[in-house]
This record gives structure tokens, sequence and C-alpha cells, in this order.
């Protein structure tokens, strides 16, 4: 964890406007730190050595690589990290060293984490647009085309289905020793084929947001607003694809990464139009439709959703759960409604909704901490999830939540201690179950309870 880490020696490294407007588009950051060569050195060192013989300690690379500590504290690194998921922002128990040897060939385009499935680690069913889970990747030596860095695909983190011409549309992450980047989870993005004679080594870190945001992290301008619109025709002309030209898409992530949640807007289209858009085969069509919807949304207007979402195809009801998302507080009594239904999918629909709305749908808790106890594991799955992104805003579903650590389902248990983790802790008790996850429990529990414990101030325990 990076409890040791001084967030406020980033603040003098915050980002601003237009680089948290680039990452809104593009979903990615490229990051330069001025970091001490001799740093890198030790890294490389270091991961060469924790992974002799073809080993790979995975989670453990963190502790197995002390000089990665260096490498994560530096100002530059949490400057840009508060930025985009604020101060209070803290480093999951997933991290991965990736070494490709000379010759490897290229992997294949890929989202990280496994949706639709009660595994991995993301929701099932969609994956999210807010950013709030990051990637970081980092190559601790200078890492040009032949080296075969990361590639990302920019804007992609908003479609679900891979989108055409990726090789011509992905970005390199390259450059000198310590090039990294800060990308948002739902990237598509790949590895590059190593055409050297040396081994390439990338290190990779997952960061999450412990609280909504109130009001901009980054080094905002007073008064700024930016022409997305505008900047949408610049970059597609610039980068050339349909990937780039969603503008009301991104506005809605800038009013929700400065505090504001959603917002009422009219537009030059009927709400009319816009539903019979979600069924487009043009993902870009629907999502622009989508999140159209959301800001002229009303209460009556958001039942009519759920009934999409019960009765569409597979990707129109993802649309339609993207304009509810959108549409803040007023689809509240449709999701209430939508989490008594005796159907277990659209209670574990309106579940994930919910945690994806974040604050607007707190007044949902006593239903969120009801669906803990639910019969089906993914309604239990995204309640949790729910709770985690609520974090202390929720905090008197505490207990409810430390019960859940016992629940049968592994990844219910993970997500009860990601909400545990986000909450302020409770007592002794608490403690005393976290130390029993931590030794006995399935692997993804296990890692996430020894953070919690670290978190907690218990970070000289052994395991």
């Amino acid at each position: 964890m990076l409890g040791e880490i001084n967030k406020e020696m980033g603040t003098d490294y915050l980002l601003g406007d237009e680089e948290i407007a680039g990452f809104v588009a593009r979903g990615y950051h490229i990051l330069d730190p001025d970091i001490d060569a001799r740093i890198h050195r030790d890294v490389r060192q270091q991961t060469r050595a924790a992974c002799e013989n073809g080993a790979n300690p995975g989670n453990a690379i963190y502790e197995m690589v002390p000089a990665l500590k260096q490498v994560l504290s530096h100002p530059q690194v949490v400057g840009a990290l508060s930025s985009i998921l604020g101060p209070d922002y803290y480093m999951e128990c997933h991290r991965h060293v990736h070494c490709t040897s000379p010759g490897q060939q290229a992997g294949r385009f890929h989202q990280d984490g496994t949706p639709r499935a009660l595994r991995g680690w993301t929701r099932p069913w969609r994956y999210g647009h807010r950013p709030r889970k990051v990637l970081l990747v980092y190559f601790p030596q200078a890492v040009g085309k032949e080296l075969g860095p990361t590639s990302v695909v920019p804007g992609s983190q908003y479609y679900r289905r891979q989108p055409e011409d990726m090789q011509r549309l992905e970005r390199r992450v390259e450059g000198g020793e310590g090039i990294m980047a800060i990308v948002h989870f739902s990237c598509w993005h790949r590895a590059g084929a190593n055409q050297t004679g040396e081994e390439r080594i990338m290190l990779k870190f997952l960061f999450d947001r412990q609280g909504e945001p109130a009001s901009p992290d980054w080094n905002a301008r007073p008064g700024y607003e930016p022409d997305f619109a505008a900047k949408a025709r610049t970059w597609s002309r610039c980068e050339g694809g349909d990937l780039l030209t969603l503008p009301k898409t991104w506005q809605t992530m800038w009013n929700w990464l400065a505090g504001r949640g959603a917002e009422r807007s009219g537009g030059a289209e009927s709400l009319t139009a816009l539903m019979a858009k979600l069924r487009s085969e043009r993902e870009s069509e629907a999502l622009e439709a989508a999140y159209s919807i959301g800001g002229q949304l009303d209460s009556v207007g958001a039942h009519r959703l759920m009934e999409r979402i019960c009765a569409g195809s597979e990707s129109e009801r993802e649309m339609a759960a993207l304009a509810l998302s959108a549409s803040g507080r007023v689809a509240g009594s449709a999701l209430r409604q939508a989490l008594a239904a005796a159907d277990p999918w659209l209670r574990a629909m309106a579940a994930d909704i919910a945690g994806d709305l974040g604050r607007e749908s707190l007044d949902l808790l006593p239903e969120i901490e009801r669906a803990l106890d639910d019969e089906d594991a993914w309604v239990r799955h995204n309640a949790a999830q729910a709770l985690e992104i609520w974090g202390q805003e929720a905090n008197s579903a505490e207990q409810s939540v430390v019960r859940a650590l016992d629940d049968p389902e592994a990844f219910v248990r993970f997500n009860a201690l990601g909400a545990l983790m986000n909450m302020r802790p409770l007592d002794a008790r608490c403690t005393e179950l976290l130390h029993r996850v931590a030794t006995r429990d399935a692997a993804q529990p296990q890692w996430r309870a020894q953070d919690a414990l670290r978190r907690l101030g218990n970070d000289k325990l052994s395991y």
C-alpha cells in the first residue's frame, strides 16, 4: 500500500485542465517523471531477481522490488494520480510484471477485467465509464517501437465492442527509461512485438479512487469549461477516427470529475429520437444518445428506460443503463422498483447502476444494504461494489459489510473488503475478521485483506 507516501508532495505537480480534458477523451495520460536513473536501474535489477528462473511474483512484486516505492511516491506521479483519482487514492492489491522476451509477438487487444462472469477485477455485465479505477504502466528501461511498448487505443474506454482498425488508431507508450502511462481501466490496449535481442520489462499497478469527487482535484482554472465539440472536430482530424468524436460523453465525465454530477440540459433532438438511437449499430451514435438522454430525463423517462432494459437487446440494455447512470437522482424511483423485482438479473443490474451513479443514488442505501443478503450472488456482488464506491458516505452500513465478509462467494467477500477499506474502521472485531480472511480465504480476498490491515495501521503484521 501507499500509506507511507506523503501525498502533499504531489500538490505542486497536479495536472491542468487541458491534461484532464485529454484524459477524459483519450483515456490515458503519458507521464515522464524526473526520477533518478539509479532508481530505474535498481528496479530492473530487483525485478529480474524476483523473476529468476521464469517466476512471476504477481501481486507480490511491489514488496519484492523495494525501489518501486521511490517510483510510485515521486511527486510527479503522486500529483498526476491525485488529479485523476483524488488525493485519497490507493493502490489495489492487483499488480503485475510483464516481461516480453526477444522475438515475442504482439499481444491481442483487450480490456482488463472479466465482465459478464463472477470473477476477475471488475463488476460483471458492463465496464464503468467514470474513471474511478486506472492502470499505471511503467517501463524501468528506455522503450522504443522495436522493444514492444504497450499500445493504447485513444477513446476506446467507452466502447463495449472492440473498435475496428485498432492497429491504425493505437498509440505507443514509448520514451526514455521511466516512461509511464496512467490508463483508464476500460481502455483497449495490448503489448507490442519485441523485435530486439533484449528483454522488455513493464510493471503494471491498479489504483482506485476512495471517495466520489466533490470538486476538481486537479489544478483547475476558475470558470474554465472545455469546448468538447470543438475538441472533437480537432482531434478527429488529427487522430482519424470515430473513437474521438464523443463530446456529450466527455462532457458527462468532465462534470462528474468536477463534482457536479448529472446536469440538466436540453438538446436539438427529442427524447423519442434519442431513445431510438440506443439501438444503433454504430456504437458511437448509441453512446452519444445515451448521455444526451441522461441530461434530459425525468422520473417518468427513467421508468421508460427501465422497460427498455427489461425488453431490449443486450447492447440496447447496456446503453439504457448508461443513460440511467447519467441521469442522476431522477433514476432513484426506477432503480428502487428494480431492486425489489422478482428477477435476480434485474436486481443485479439495478445494484450495478446504483453504484455507478455514486453519491447521487445514496437514497437507495437501505435497499442496497438489504441486497447484501440477497439469495443471488451477483446481486450481493454488485451491492457490495456500490457500497465500496459510496465509501464513507455509506458508513451506516458498515456492520452489514462486516457480515458480508462471511459470504460464501469469494468475490462478494472481495468487494465487501473494498467497501470496508473505504469506510472508517469499526472495532477490534473488524481487525479479527480481516486477520481471518488474510490468512485463510481465497487468494484475491487474502491479498485485499492484507492491504486492508496495512491501511488500518497493522502494517507490521506478517502472513
